[in-house]
């Protein structure tokens, strides 16, 4: 009889307690595995909320690191262009306007490291003869172009050129130029690109009946821009500035381009697409030999493919 009313109290008392029958421990670990994967969702979800919360100006001006490429990904590319550029000033003294037929092909390898870039250009262009005004030549300028760039650091980068010229326009037999330097990387993202680039130059020159075997030493300056307008557009600009260490202010070049492009991307591979381009160009030379011209301008179109 005791112990019947012992259980009884005790039966009152969890009642009271709990409220109910007390949960069984199978029950509350059932209860904690059904919680965990809810919480593991609540925490993905405030990591997005957090990402799209990253305020875009810290984006903007960030520099992604650059990271090698794997060995299956693609890292050689080629590139054409056709086109015709309207060209201003090139040559003589005298008003000489003219449209020239252009072409371009390049050669790059590239693992997000280490990148060389071998291009050719060519323009045809028909000018006005030194001899009789009335009667319109030929002419074909060449250049050929080998760059190297290499990343040292999140904002380093070493780089060096060599460039190989000739232009009759100019009066300009043969130039050769070979220049290396560091380039100092202030924004590279998905929106833009903007470097600085400085690097001792030498340059070996010969012109048309004028001074032969013209050596000189040049300093080489480059600002360059690259804008992400749209997946498919981009815009791009670059300022150089040449002087002659030995006269630096008085015996220069400059050259300004900017040129804006238009992909279109096949098989939906950033790396094979069309492109249509607009390019404007302004070269100034402070010291020109016989009745050359110091300003060139000129302004570019043409069809590109990249494979």
């Amino acid at each position: 009889m005791k112990r019947a009313l012992m259980v009884a109290a005790v039966m009152v008392v969890s009642a009271v307690l709990w409220g109910e029958e007390p949960p069984a421990p199978q029950a509350v670990e059932q209860e904690k595995e059904d919680v965990t994967p809810l919480l593991r969702e609540e925490k993905v979800e405030e990591k997005k909320e957090e990402q799209k919360e990253k305020p875009v100006a810290e984006e903007i001006f960030s520099t992604n690191e650059r990271k090698k490429k794997g060995e299956k990904e693609k890292k050689l590319f080629f590139r054409g262009d056709i086109g015709f550029t309207w060209v201003s000033g090139n040559g003589s003294s005298y008003k000489n306007d003219t449209l020239a037929a252009y072409f371009n092909m390049s050669t790059t390898w590239n693992d997000n490291i280490a990148k060389i870039i071998l291009k050719y250009d060519q323009k045809i262009l028909p000018r006005l003869s030194d001899q009789n005004q009335s009667q319109a030549e030929i002419y074909q300028t060449n250049r050929i172009d080998l760059n190297f760039d290499y990343y040292l650091a999140n904002r380093w980068e070493f780089f060096s050129f060599t460039e190989m010229e000739s232009d009759p326009t100019k009066k300009l037999t043969y130039r050769f130029g070979v220049a290396s330097g560091i380039k100092f990387v202030l924004f590279r993202n998905q929106y833009w690109l903007f470097d600085l680039g400085v690097a001792p130059k030498f340059e070996f020159t010969t012109y048309v009946d004028g001074p032969q075997r013209l050596k000189e030493f040049r300093s080489s300056s480059r600002v360059k821009m690259v804008f992400t307008l749209h997946e498919f557009v981009e815009f791009g600009g670059a300022f150089y500035y040449i002087p002659n260490m030995l006269d630096f202010f008085n015996d220069y070049r400059y050259e300004l381009r900017a040129e804006i492009k238009f992909y279109y991307f096949l098989n939906d591979t950033p790396t094979q697409s069309v492109d249509i381009t607009f390019a404007y160009n302004r070269q100034y030379n402070s010291k020109v030999v016989f009745d050359v011209q110091k300003l060139d301008q000129s302004i570019l179109t043409t069809i590109g493919v990249n494979f």
